[in-house]
């Protein structure tokens, strides 16, 4: 604070903030691929690919879900089920 007035913070700091924190969510991202592997691999596979047989459950699912999980989670997690190779894009 400069007389009483707070000032902004700098492009450079911003930059920084910005870069670690999507370095930060891409290392997450890259552990819980790891541990989706590791943990669930063929059985959590064998879930997903039955609900996801008809289109019908997958949608009643997929709105349960979102009910459940706030949607960015529920995004991330099918993001890292990609990656994991549980389900197919």
């Amino acid at each position: 604070m400069v007389n009483g007035e707070m000032q902004e913070p700098s492009l450079v700091l911003v930059s920084a903030a910005v870069v670690g924190g999507l370095a930060l969510f891409l290392f997450g991202m890259g552990v819980m691929t790891d541990g989706l592997k590791g943990v669930a691999g063929a059985r959590l596979r064998t879930v997903l690919a039955r609900v996801g047989r008809s289109r019908r459950v997958g949608l009643g699912m997929g709105t349960v879900l979102g009910f459940l999980i706030h949607s960015s989670a529920a995004t991330v997690m099918l993001v890292a089920f990609v990656n994991a190779g549980l389900l197919t894009s």
